[in-house]
């Protein structure tokens, strides 16, 4: 069961959606695949052969290949319970570790993914993030 949506960095954003597994995106990394992330909202989840040191690795490459700074927002989508991950302190202590100098809004513990109960994420749509009312909105499906 999910606690509800958590926000890790406060803000507001709008922008297109790209959405991927984390593992998924990163191998697409270098070649003519991986997405344009600049000025979109980044949909991120993993599944649940990964653990917490996977998940970390995954996010520092993440932010060696692109400038998270130049996203408009990052949503997470809750991590399995087999992955360790979504235990409360290692999960926050990976996000200061890579998030510090992000200053894009940021949402986490979200339903879609591997996770159940889970909401589908229309890729090119639009998403709305307020983090000061809780809000993800997604609009403009394509």
């Amino acid at each position: 069961m999910n606690g509800g949506r958590k926000a890790y960095k406060l803000g507001k954003a709008k922008g297109q959606i790209v959405a991927s597994n984390l593992q998924t995106l990163l191998v697409l990394a270098g070649t003519k695949y991986f997405p344009e992330l600049n000025n979109k909202i980044l949909f991120l989840e993993e599944d649940e052969s990964a653990n917490t040191q996977m998940v970390h690795r995954f996010f520092t490459q993440l932010s060696q290949i692109t400038d998270l700074n130049k996203l408009r927002g990052i949503c997470i989508g809750r991590f399995m319970s087999q992955t360790g991950f979504s235990e409360k302190d290692s999960e926050i202590a990976i996000y200061e570790d890579l998030f510090k100098d992000v200053n894009i809004p940021i949402l986490y513990n979200l339903d879609f993914g591997h996770s159940d109960p889970l909401f589908t994420i229309p890729l090119g749509g639009e998403a709305v993030i307020d983090t000061s009312q809780n809000l993800l909105k997604i609009t403009n499906f394509i």
